[in-house]
């Protein structure tokens, strides 16, 4: 996917200070991201891969559906697993496709990108994270994704 917009932080948001942020669309089937926190605007124009052109496999995460249909709604943009082997910075690149599911049916999945990848202990404090994984502190993968508008 190439830029279609960018430009500085200070311009935009205080959120990433030290970044630029940018905008993508592909030329073959018009998938745009939204705004996308770069590191510089070179990076921006060496481009992403799309994910719904892309070749390369996309990251599959099943979801439980409440998660699924937040995603849908646009109100959660991040996702949480405990880190390791699975879930890590090698196997959630930025940039990299992915493929969310409500559950593992084939009826409710949503292509998205990986646009930021952080380990942090901060999650396992959260009500949902103990419903799922125990009231046990470890290490988390946060990656957060920007999903298309369309469903698959």
């Amino acid at each position: 996917m190439h830029v279609i917009d960018a430009g500085d932080p200070q311009s935009y948001d205080v959120a990433y200070p030290d970044r630029c942020l940018a905008r993508f669309q592909c030329r073959r089937c018009d998938w745009q991201t939204n705004w996308i926190a770069i590191d510089t605007i070179t990076e921006a124009r060496r481009g992403v891969p799309c994910p719904a052109c892309s070749e390369a496999a996309p990251l599959f995460i099943p979801l439980r559906g409440e998660y699924f249909d937040a995603f849908v709604a646009g109100t959660e943009s991040t996702e949480f697993r405990p880190y390791g082997p699975r879930w890590n910075e090698r196997t959630c690149p930025r940039f990299r496709p992915v493929l969310l599911s409500r559950g593992y049916s084939a009826a409710h999945r949503r292509l998205g990108l990986v646009v930021d990848f952080e380990i942090s202990r901060e999650p396992c404090t959260r009500d949902d994270w103990r419903a799922c994984y125990g009231a046990q502190i470890v290490d988390v993968a946060c990656i957060w994704i920007q999903t298309n508008e369309a469903e698959r």
